[in-house]
């Protein structure tokens, strides 16, 4: 027979507790707690059990729920049992719980609400309504802290974590179960503040939602969801998705308790005990606490939504909006596995097999899987099938810090059903290294633990884990791991820091940062010591067990003093201490001669023979020089023929901060005001890029009284009337276009002596393409990529959130009906966060269909077919560049159809050919951009559909792009010449 076994994962952030009768009433009542993961269906990964006021926790029978995908429930039909605490919790976890609670009809009193949520120092006031007058003290318990009279309530001022837990009201002669109940739930931090040391600042949590003081994150209200609980879901809809929707799709009369410090509310749009009263008008969400402000005159107040303006979004109705779209899902081919199952291991009656599910074709999720086997010299087949989740086994024991205390010990997951037969169990030795009595722990684990939390240990100590797996059958596993707790004091400054390979315009830096002090970066700043006003910074993070660093600067000023400090950060802080070192670089003689060992008292010979070719050089020089100036004059003539002597109008013209184009038909001149420059507020610096006609450099302006760094675009001489033509219309676009976050944004143009120039943001990583092609660390750093077994310096993450950038900013041209017509990595900026920023919009066009009339050199490789056959440009021809874009990025900079013509171009995409999938790349990112190179352009996708997908991408735990190198790991070609050529 075979065997399969799973492993629970469950997140507990997933799960949503639902009390239907808080207050019971009823003969028969119940709780349903529901999890968003459908990796794992029925109630197979989640358990219902009951707390307060027993001693010990009871685990309740559950069945499946026929409603929710994955969902646990349980239903009683006498009401003995159902008072006190509730709570739901990953199946066989001791770990954090999801809590509710059930009061019955009786009860003298009841609590304004169920939970009340608070932060380190705040003033909380618990309040409860009498339901019976009885001429008797009533008394509130934790312990007992008095008497009151009506109203109810008891303040609290300056609230710790001590305060948290169960209060309780009742008369004095009372029975417990006649109590009314409230929890009081204090965050470990104060308001706004997170982490372990409540150093870290909360985001701003909108729409009533609460952040966690342990991880930060915004636990969000039922009906709302986003990082800051920004997206509103709509009526009847809950989970941490919103893809969960209540039976009567309004979720009226339903209590929702998520996991802590969040505790229970209403759904968006209720109200009461019960959660049966509708908001009254003006609030809405949860529990209807949040007071419409609608800054739209035209707004309306929905209380399950807010604010709610035509054309508008936000919680104010303060941001420009889009349509809604309703998509309809229709699963349409079967999920397939692409790997045949694998055997683990055998017995003489059974057999352990790996399924092997992942990856797939076709539509998931996958939500069960169904084995086939049979005998050798059998003709029938049987199958056995799973009902729970299955779960690729992670690899290693893994020991990492958790705070200053505590490390968490992890493994991977065993085959638990399997090794229970054989008696298998974890033994864990952990000890704290160099110390007298180092022994921590030494402790014996089932067979279906996956690590454990080590506590109380000190700050700034290396422990030492070992784990053995062991059983009667098998020789035992050891493996052993080391890692340090994180550190309680500030780091010390880097140390042996020393400047070598000093040339005319780089010099390496050298150092050394101390163990044990959870040191996470090192920060170089540099400047000339002649110049106090620009400063330059690099943070550069410190790989685990790194010791030793060195970094290169580059673009030093020859025969000039630099001033460098150095100092490191850690989970505490940064450094006190800076330390200060000064290098000088040499000057463009002295190196050439140190580079080739040469004094000043080297050989004449070779001074004289240097001096004859310097002469000669010199010579032809200068005979080139002439040459070329009787060149450039001739030329210059013919410009001012074609430009002031033709019978067409200047391609250009300025005019008090405006910009006026002069089409071929010359009534049709527009003038287009821009931000307008001094020309004594640029200062230029460096040439950052240069091509045929254009040129780029580096420069520090001011604008509106502050000083920048900005990009500076401007023509060169022999630049033809066309390219100043699409120059004039990028400084049209870009001041038609506004200001976008994944575009590069127009800081001002300036006109000097007859030239435009363009000052734009300044991206400090450069284009797309080559910042992808320098992540290729194992053509870079061989021994770095081969020591952290990875092939790009990029995560699969990082790589899609360049993507959707690019595909945000896309969205956003399209919707201003603008068309790029030449969209590519080496078109794509790197800005400041490492975020994507759409550039060169040189040939764009503001208008929804565009026909190209002229002669000019076309990027091929990029193009749609319609654009290659018929020279129609839209903005589904720009999606076509999008998905070329898309196979840029997950090939790492690969050249698209690498080793073949743009003459074999045209034969073949026709015919059906597409660039091939990348070997790194996963089935739905390259199904993505199929559906973008799809013959026909209106089966394409729209940007705002592509955005979509790879924010979805985004948000599941899942590597999209895999960078880990693997056996014969080769990179996608790169052909330079290729793509100069098209």
């Amino acid at each position: 027979m075979y065997l399969l076994f799973w492993s629970c994962a469950l997140d507990l952030s997933d799960v949503t507790l639902i009390n239907p009768e808080p207050v019971v009433s009823a003969a028969d009542t119940s709780l349903l707690c529901v999890s968003s993961d459908w990796t794992y269906p029925g109630s197979t990964s989640l358990s219902l059990g009951r707390e307060f006021p027993l001693p010990q926790p009871e685990i309740l029978s559950t069945a499946a729920d026929e409603v929710h995908r994955s969902a646990a429930k349980v239903t009683w039909k006498t009401r003995s049992e159902i008072y006190g605490a509730f709570f739901c919790q990953a199946k066989n976890s001791s770990g954090s719980k999801v809590y509710t609670y059930k009061i019955p009809h009786e009860a003298a009193f009841l609590p304004e609400a169920l939970t009340v949520t608070a932060s380190k120092g705040d003033d909380v006031n618990i309040s409860y309504t009498r339901r019976k007058v009885v001429q008797e003290d009533a008394v509130i318990y934790k312990t007992v802290i008095g008497t009151r009279t009506a109203p109810l309530s008891y303040s609290l001022s300056n609230v710790t974590v001590s305060h948290d837990g169960i209060y309780t009201i009742r008369y004095m002669s009372g029975a417990l179960p006649t109590a009314a109940i409230t929890r009081l739930i204090v965050r470990s931090c104060k308001a706004g503040l997170w982490g372990s040391n409540c150093t870290k600042a909360c985001p701003a949590c909108i729409n009533g939602g609460v952040c966690d003081d342990k991880t930060g994150e915004c636990i969000c209200p039922p009906g709302f969801k986003g990082p800051t609980c920004e997206t509103v879901c709509g009526e009847g809809r809950f989970g941490r998705s919103c893809k969960e929707r209540c039976v009567d799709h309004q979720c009226r009369s339903l209590v929702f308790c998520l996991r802590d410090p969040y505790g229970c509310s209403c759904a968006s749009g209720w109200q009461g005990l019960n959660c049966s009263e509708a908001c009254r008008p003006g609030y809405y969400g949860a529990g209807c606490k949040l007071k419409c402000v609608c800054r739209e005159s035209r707004g309306t107040c929905d209380r399950f939504r807010g604010c709610v303006c035509p054309g508008r979004h936000g919680v104010h109705c303060d941001k420009e909006g889009k349509t809604a779209i309703q998509p309809y899902l229709l699963i349409i081919v079967p999920p397939q596995p692409q790997n045949p199952p694998l055997l683990n291991s055998s017995g003489p009656y059974h057999l352990v097999v790996l399924v092997n599910k992942d990856p797939y074709t076709g539509d998931g999720p996958v939500t069960s899987v169904r084995l086939a086997y049979k005998a050798v010299n059998s003709s029938a087949w049987e199958s056995v099938e799973g009902r729970s989740a299955y779960v690729r086994l992670p690899v290693g024991v893994r020991l990492t810090p958790l705070n200053q205390t505590s490390l968490a010990l992890t493994w991977n997951a065993a085959p638990a059903a399997a090794l229970a037969t054989d008696d298998w169990s974890y033994e864990v030795v952990c000890r704290q290294v160099g110390a007298a009595e180092g022994l921590v722990r030494s402790f014996r684990l089932p067979a279906n633990s996956t690590g454990t939390q080590l506590g109380e240990l000190h700050p700034r100590q290396l422990y030492q884990c070992s784990v053995k797996l062991s059983g009667r059958v098998a020789d035992p596993c050891h493996t052993s791991i080391t890692a340090w707790t994180l550190s309680d004091e500030l780091p010390p400054a880097p140390t042996d820091v020393f400047a070598s390979n000093i040339t005319d315009s780089s010099a390496i830096i050298t150092w050394a940062i101390a163990e044990g002090h959870s040191i996470s970066k090192v920060v170089i700043r540099y400047q000339e010591m002649e110049n106090d006003d620009y400063r330059q910074q690099v943070e550069l993070a410190v790989q685990v067990e790194q010791r030793n660093m060195h970094f290169q600067l580059r673009g030093l000023k020859p025969d000039a003093d630099y001033l460098l400090e150095l100092w490191s950060k850690n989970n505490i802080g940064e450094s006190q201490e800076k330390l200060p070192i000064s290098l000088r670089t040499l000057t463009p003689e002295s190196w050439f001669f140190g580079l080739y060992g040469l004094g000043a008292d080297g050989n004449l010979l070779f001074y004289a023979i240097l001096g004859s070719a310097g002469m000669t050089c010199l010579t032809v020089l200068l005979a080139f020089c002439i040459i070329l100036q009787l060149k450039r004059t001739s030329f210059q003539r013919r410009m001012v023929h074609t430009f002031y002597n033709s019978l067409e109008e200047p391609v250009v013209q300025f005019s008090s901060g405006s910009l006026t184009r002069i089409k071929k038909a010359k009534s049709s001149s527009q003038a287009v005001p821009y931000p307008t420059l001094e020309w004594s507020d640029i200062k230029f610096q460096d040439v950052i890029g240069e091509g045929n006609f254009g040129q780029v450099l580096k420069a520090r302006i001011k604008k509106d009284g502050l000083r920048m760094d900005a990009a500076i675009k401007r023509m060169k001489e022999y630049a033809s009337k066309d390219d100043h033509r699409d120059f004039a219309g990028e400084l049209e676009v870009l001041c038609k276009l506004g200001h976008h976050p994944n575009i590069i944004n127009l800081l001002g143009a300036c006109e000097h002596r007859g030239y435009l120039y363009l000052a734009i943001e300044f991206a400090p990583h450069g284009n797309l393409l080559d910042f992808l092609r320098k992540s290729r660390v194992l053509e870079t750093d061989p021994a770095f990529a081969i020591a952290h077994s990875t092939a790009s310096t990029l995560s699969s993450q990082q790589l899609l959130h360049f993507a959707a950038d690019v595909a945000r900013g896309m969205d956003y041209l399209s919707q201003k009906q603008f068309i790029h017509r030449d969209l590519a990595a080496r078109n794509i900026l790197v800005g400041e966060n490492f975020i994507a920023k759409i550039a060169d919009f040189g040939l764009s066009r503001g208008q929804e269909v565009y026909v190209k009339k002229t002669m000019g050199r076309l990027p091929v490789r990029w193009m749609a077919i319609e654009s290659l056959n018929y020279s129609v440009y839209t903005t589904n021809s720009d999606v076509w560049s999008y998905g070329v874009l898309l196979w840029e990025v997950v090939s790492l900079g690969g050249t698209p159809y690498c080793g073949m013509t743009c003459a074999e171009l045209y034969e073949k995409l026709p015919q059906g050919y597409r660039l091939e999938k990348p070997l790194n790349c996963d089935d739905e990112v390259f199904e993505l951009m199929r559906q973008c190179w799809r013959e026909k352009p209106y089966e394409r996708p729209s940007f705002a559909q592509i955005l979509v997908s790879l924010t979805r991408m985004l948000e599941e735990r899942k590597t999209y792009v895999n960078t880990t190198l693997y056996e014969k790991f080769t990179y996608a070609g790169i052909d330079c010449s290729a793509e100069e050529a098209g």
